[in-house]
């Protein structure tokens, strides 16, 4: 079993590799989906249509990216 130094030190390599590879790909912030729940469980993404689903109050929201819309 690995100590907690151990693991702190393989977290900052993994971490840093990250960071570097973040600074090096030019990425642009394209929307932002917007939610009230405190639930991490309350997303949730079809595979194949690339549709994505959340709450919003007592209504579900179903945001379709390839097409921009959402019902």
């Amino acid at each position: 079993m690995k100590s907690k130094n151990d693991l702190d030190i393989e977290w900052k390599k993994k971490t840093s590799a990250c960071k570097k590879l973040l600074h090096e790909v030019p990425m642009e912030l394209e929307r932002v989906v917007g939610s009230t729940v405190s639930s991490n469980h309350s997303l949730t993404l079809n595979e194949q249509s690339g549709a994505i689903a959340y709450p919003i109050g007592s209504t579900i929201c179903i945001y379709h990216p390839k097409e921009n819309k959402q019902v």
